[in-house]
């Protein structure tokens, strides 16, 4: 009987430990964001290749634009051309502006520089069935801001 139970806990520490190291194996590393509580992935994916997306869709009258060319805009900028967001924080020295489409969540993180707030970094999230990358995203934004 004690074999048998001893057996048992053997099993349920082996168990207990592969399950562990399975959810730590899940965990995508984080870094911080600079807020507090907040994390980021440690590292961006890759950027989609714009080029090969606008030959795809040659009679669109947006083209696909380069989301690295956001980086250091000004908010008033970015509002004439993504429209205003639908969210805004402000925890100094920061700013954080959401924008929601039925394809994408765009999140815009800004910080001071230069004398105003500047545009340092941003995510995208896809909505299920939405767009499939940044650029995507942010030309759904700009003709839904066009269209007013």
């Amino acid at each position: 009987m004690r074999a048998a139970i001893r057996h048992i806990k053997i099993h349920a520490a082996v168990l207990g430990v592969s399950l562990v190291l399975g959810a730590c194996a899940a965990t995508p590393p984080q870094a911080p964001n600079g807020a507090a509580g907040e994390t980021r992935p440690a590292t961006a994916p890759a950027a989609p290749n714009v080029a090969d997306q606008q030959a795809a869709l040659p009679n669109d009258p947006v083209p696909l634009p380069d989301p690295a060319e956001l980086l250091g805009k000004s908010g008033d900028r970015l509002t004439a051309l993504l429209g205003a967001p639908v969210f805004v924080r402000r925890d100094p020295p920061a700013e954080f502006w959401r924008y929601r489409h039925p394809d994408c969540v765009l999140e815009l993180y800004f910080y001071e520089k230069d004398g105003a707030q500047r545009l340092d970094h941003f995510e995208m999230r896809k909505m299920p069935g939405g767009a499939s990358s940044m650029p995507l995203c942010l030309r759904a934004l700009m003709v839904r801001a066009q269209k007013g």
